[in-house]
């Protein structure tokens, strides 16, 4: 027999996982979006805007 704190563990650990990878996938996307904006401003300029292709 399974003790009952082993299947409650068991149940919400992988519950926490995703609310923990989701926190961390939503920080990351912040930090991404700012780094292109800060890349944009100090670059100044859209690449490929002028290519002839």
């Amino acid at each position: 027999m399974i003790p009952v704190y082993v299947l409650i563990v068991g149940l919400l650990w992988p519950i926490l996982l995703l609310i923990i990878n989701s926190l961390i996938k939503r920080h990351e996307i912040k930090v991404y979006k700012r780094q292109q904006r800060r890349a944009r401003l100090d670059f100044g300029t859209k690449l490929g805007m002028n290519s002839p292709f």
